[in-house]
């Protein structure tokens, strides 16, 4: 088992036990070792899963001790971040499907977290485009007037681009 692995799962031993200076720990080391695998091997989707699921640990974590502020930057980070990639490009092509699939998976804790707190008004504009970008993508029936925004027009079955949008703050 890998030293990121073992850190995890430690730290979800003590999520589990309510220790949550010890998860804080093992959660933060874990996406120390992932951050540094990843970025050795930036076409690693398992890499790139595991440190997102790390961050959102770490954003559940401090959302159980209801402090959203410290919470918020381990769901808005891995958000900015597959974004940046995803629009920067430059990746095989054979990450591009694991890339699409990681923004999904940033973007619905990160809705979900914004429907729990309050965020501001840019941030929230943003977040209704993702939420708009999500619907299509995964073949919503919402794909009337948003659509046009978002990417023109979709094809079934066809991959819709992330909208080329200034990240969060």
């Amino acid at each position: 088992m890998e030293r990121w692995q073992t850190r995890i799962r430690q730290g979800n031993f003590y999520f589990q036990h309510s220790c949550w200076k010890q998860a804080e720990h093992y959660y933060r080391e874990a996406a120390s070792i992932l951050e540094e695998e990843w970025f050795r091997d930036l076409d690693n989707a398992q890499f790139m899963m595991a440190w997102i699921a790390c961050m959102h640990n770490l954003g559940t974590l401090f959302e159980k001790l209801e402090e959203p502020q410290k919470a918020s930057p381990f769901f808005v980070l891995p958000y900015r971040r597959v974004v940046t990639l995803l629009q920067e490009g430059g990746l095989s092509q054979e990450f591009h499907f694991p890339l699409m699939r990681a923004v999904r998976s940033t973007v619905l804790p990160l809705l979900e977290f914004s429907n729990r707190h309050s965020v501001c008004d840019c941030c929230r504009k943003h977040l209704d485009i993702a939420r708009e970008w999500l619907a299509v993508s995964m073949g919503s029936s919402r794909q009337s007037c948003s659509v046009s925004r978002l990417s023109g027009s979709v094809a079934s079955g066809q991959v819709v681009p992330f909208p080329q949008a200034r990240v969060l703050h």
